[in-house]
Order: structure tokens, then C-alpha cells, then sequence
């Protein structure tokens, strides 16, 4: 008996070698067990939220949100802990952790027994939400008026005899909170379109979520159609917010969207007829034109719109050029986010060579509204064009030009 347990002591020696082994820690994972035990007990878990103030505010620089990305990429990171390694207040980090998935407080404005705050959401396409916050119950989302039966409000009425599908689409563009009798009230904006976030932009609509004198939460009111002269200007969102390497392209002409690592592809225009893509600098629009006129259309051909897929709405504008111009399919956003620069076709008679096609190249001063002729070519076509960098509007020379044949100016 003695004999055959010395036998099997070799093995039971390899044996805990080799469990010794396996479970030592490499070098690399000690120095994060270490790093991870000397952070405060508040960034590795999540505690209860309690009241919240302007000190839970954290706005990320673009290098920060690039960390978070790569971050949000690795199943095994902790945001939170990246988050402390930047100094985001404890506070902020508290708040993110109070939450379901991996968002933060960007805005924060003290109104009284309820506060109005706006939440950056970077895995989502809209972007930010906002929230009365403090009161009874501690969070009411603008978001939660859901889809709401249009037809079942009055003042809504004229709107559906004309669109029929007319809807409030529940992400808030902007929002106010103000004193009242008896309380306080909170009147948000919301994109009004017709039958999806994606379909015509049909203006805006309002709502107020209402609250007692103690911060109790009493329920919505519709308010109704705002008129293109009343809307209210939404606060442009934080430049540095925007989920980075993003990809849009084009496919059976339509627009969509896809990250570099090939997830989260959606498609967000359905026209068919969409090209010419170029990002606004701070990643919030992506302009394009619809039904792009070329040189081989017909003259009878209708021109080419100006769009712009606004994410924070999630809805498509148009912007307006002069009648005889034949938008053609060339855009180019400036370095400011200001111009738009865009080309067009036309058929015109040159003394020399006839009658030929004629492209020229405009810049869109898309706080003005004015078109402003830079350049024309016949016979010629303006098919590429690009900003160099650093250029603005008001310096057309920086402009790169690629085009057919010799210029002209007029």
C-alpha cells in the first residue's frame, strides 16, 4: 500500500504544478487587479442615484470619447473606470453608473423642486435625450411620450387632413422649463413627420410635461403645430459628442450607416435616389443630394435637392437654392461647417463650340440662405470637389477644383 502511493506522488506533484500555474496571474493582469483595487469603491460598482446636480456634468474631449469607443469595443473594460482615470467628477460617474446602458449628464440647469438636465447617449443614433430631473418620480425622459394617436388631438387636425400619417416623432430637439401657478412646467420641441424618422420633415410640435409645487410629476399637454416663424432654435449639441468612425455610404440609392468593425448597419433615407455624401465637422448632419441632375439628363429633368439627415432629429432637411440653378451631383462641406459648396448642369450655346454643357461650381452660405456663383466651365463639368483644409467659405481660392475642360468666369 505504502509502495503504490509513492508511485502516485509524482503525479499528484504535477499536478499542483500545473494548477499553480494556471492560476497565477499574468504580469499584465496583476497590474490591472492592482489598479482596479486602488480605485475608490464608487467607480467598480453601481450605487443608488440620489439627488443630481451640476456636479454629475462631465463633457468628454474627442480624444476622451475615442478612449470610451475603444473601450466600449473590449466586452472585459469598464467605462467607469476610464472615466476615472480622465477625472470625470465622482459625481458623473455615480450618475453613469446609475444607468441601464453607457450614458452621461452633458447639461444641467437648476429650475426649482425639478431640474432640467440633457443625457448624451453615444450608442444611439439621436444622440442626447433630455430629463426632468429630481422630482417625483426622480426622472421623467422627454422620450417617454412614445407614438402618440395624432387623431386624438384637435389641434393636430388640419395637419392630418393634409398628411394623414403626421407624427411626432418622441426625440426633443429643445427644451425649456419655466415657473408657473401651482408648479412648474417643461415645453419640449419635437420633429413633426410624416409616418417615420426618416420621411418629410412637416415642422415641429410641442409638449409640456407638468409638475405640482412639490415636484410630482402630473402628466403631459399637448400644445400643438408650431409655425416655421416660431420655432425655437435648438441648442447646437456638444462638437466633441459623436460616435467616432462612423461609416455612411450609398447603396441602390439609399443612405446608410455602418462602424469601421462592420456593426450596427441601418439604413436611414429611402428615396432611392440619394448620393453625394459629406459629414458637417461635428458629425451631427450628413448633407446629400436627391435626384442629382447630370450632364446626360434630359433639360426637362427636374434639378437635384440639398439634403441634410439631421441625427440629433432624425429627420431630412432641404435647403433652398435659386430655380434656374440644376443642382448636379458634387457637394462639399467647409472646414467651418458653414458652406456648402455644389456644382450644376446646364446646356448653354458657347460662339466657338455650340451648343454645349455647362457645369458650374456654387458655395451655400447655409446661415444666409444665399447662393453665391464661384466658377463656371462650357464645354466642361465640375465632377469632384473638396475643401482644403483650413479654408473657409470666405476664401474660395482654397477650394480644389476637378473638371473637364478649360474654365471661363462671368
Amino acid at each position: 500500500m505504502y509502495t503504490r502511493r509513492l508511485a502516485i506522488l509524482p503525479l499528484i506533484i504535477l499536478l499542483a504544478l500545473v494548477a499553480f500555474v494556471a492560476f497565477v496571474p499574468s504580469p499584465a493582469l496583476a497590474h490591472q487587479a492592482a489598479a482596479r483595487a486602488a480605485v475608490p469603491d464608487h467607480f467598480g460598482r453601481a450605487q443608488a442615484q440620489t439627488e443630481i446636480g451640476p456636479d454629475a456634468v462631465w463633457r468628454p474631449t474627442d480624444s476622451q470619447m475615442e478612449e470610451l469607443w475603444t473601450c466600449f469595443e473590449n466586452p472585459t473594460c469598464s467605462p467607469s473606470l476610464v472615466m476615472g482615470v480622465f477625472d470625470a467628477p465622482a459625481a458623473a460617474i455615480d450618475f453613469n453608473q446609475s444607468r441601464p446602458a453607457f450614458e452621461f449628464l452633458v447639461s444641467f440647469e437648476e429650475l426649482g423642486p425639478v431640474d432640467l438636465g440633457e443625457i448624451y447617449l453615444p450608442q444611439t443614433n439621436y444622440l442626447r435625450r433630455f430629463e426632468m430631473l429630481n422630482g417625483d418620480p426622480p426622472v421623467v425622459a422627454s422620450d417617454s411620450i412614445g407614438f402618440v394617436d395624432m387623431s386624438a388631438i384637435p389641434e393636430y387636425a388640419p395637419l392630418l387632413a393634409q398628411y394623414p400619417n403626421a407624427t411626432l416623432w418622441p426625440v426633443a430637439t429643445a427644451g425649456r422649463g419655466e415657473t408657473v401657478a401651482g408648479g412648474q412646467r417643461f415645453i419640449f420641441t419635437y420633429p413633426l413627420v410624416d409616418g417615420c424618422h426618416a420621411c418629410e420633415n412637416l415642422g415641429t410640435g410641442q409638449v409640456a410635461f407638468n409638475f405640482d409645487a412639490a415636484g410630482n410629476y402630473l402628466g403631459l399637454t399637448h400644445l400643438g403645430p408650431l409655425s416655421a416663424e416660431t420655432t425655437p432654435t435648438p441648442p447646437s449639441p456638444p462638437a466633441a459628442l459623436h460616435p467616432p468612425r462612423q461609416i455612411a455610404f450609398v447603396q441602390d440609392g439609399n443612405i446608410r450607416l455602418i462602424q469601421d468593425d462592420g456593426g450596427n448597419e441601418q439604413q436611414i433615407t429611402h428615396s432611392g435616389a440619394d448620393c453625394c455624401l459629406a459629414w458637417s465637422p461635428d458629425g451631427q448632419r450628413l448633407y446629400f443630394i436627391r435626384q442629382a441632375k447630370t450632364k446626360d439628363d434630359p433639360e426637362s429633368a427636374p434639378s437635384g435637392l440639398i439634403m441634410a439627415y439631421d441625427f440629433p432629429t432624425g429627420s431630412e432637411q432641404t435647403f433652398t437654392v435659386p430655380a434656374e440653378i440644376d443642382v448636379s451631383n458634387a457637394l462639399a462641406v467647409s472646414p467651418d461647417g458653414g458652406s456648402l459648396a455644389f456644382s450644376s448642369t446646364a446646356w448653354t450655346d458657347v460662339e466657338q463650340f455650340g451648343y454645349v454643357h455647362e457645369g458650374c461650381l456654387y458655395v451655400l452660405n447655409l446661415a444666409s440662405g444665399e447662393t453665391v456663383l464661384v466658377d463656371c466651365a462650357a464645354p466642361g463639368a465640375y465632377y469632384d470637389i473638396a475643401y482644403a483644409h483650413g479654408g473657409t467659405a470666405g476664401c474660395r481660392r482654397n477650394l480644389l477644383l476637378r473638371h473637364g475642360v478649360q474654365r471661363r468666369r462671368r
